[in-house]
């Protein structure tokens, strides 16, 4: 088997923890000062981080005068944990089964995604849950990647039939796999 050495440019928050200012409010008001303002931030935490990782790189973000000052305080509304699949799972091995059957020579490479999906619940639940498609090999992940909630979310036909067949091949391993 040939090793290929795969490059992305992936964006920096992809990868890294940062505390996106998601939504401001105050007043509704255009000529009020508010006597009140609040700055919600979404962070997404990777596997093995947590709130206490998360609010470090915040308060760093805020800088000490804001951090120490009187009027602000911080408060955690709600904490998920990064989860992650698990390679060489039977749900991988599926994957890679079905992948190889649809495009020969093609198997899955673990990639990370910042997004939420509900495979961090089953994950919670103790089940082996991954998410996985099969793209049209003539597009590049930074074309995929590039559409994903963008002004051109779409899929192409073939990307639509490699999926479709790649899916029901991962079942069908699946069923037929006595350790599954």
């Amino acid at each position: 088997m040939t090793t290929q050495t795969i490059r992305f440019n992936i964006p920096h928050h992809f990868v890294t923890t940062c505390p996106p200012a998601n939504h401001l409010h105050g007043t509704q008001k255009m000529t009020a000062v508010p006597g009140r303002a609040v700055i919600d931030v979404d962070c997404r935490l990777l596997p093995g981080q947590d709130a206490d990782y998360a609010l470090t790189h915040l308060k760093a973000a805020m800088g000490k005068s804001l951090v120490n000052h009187p009027g602000v305080s911080i408060e955690v509304m709600h904490v998920r944990a990064g989860s992650r699949s698990h390679v060489g799972s039977a749900a991988w091995n599926a994957v890679a089964l079905a992948a190889s059957q649809v495009l020969p020579g093609s198997e899955p490479i673990p990639v990370m995604m910042t997004g939420f999906t509900d495979l961090s619940s089953y994950r919670e639940q103790g089940t082996d849950a991954l998410g996985a498609f099969l793209f049209d090999p003539s597009e590049t992940f930074q074309d995929i990647m590039g559409r994903y909630h963008g002004k051109n979310e779409r899929i192409s036909l073939r990307s639509l039939w490699c999926g479709t067949q790649f899916y029901a091949l991962a079942v069908k391993a699946l069923l037929e796999d006595p350790d599954a």
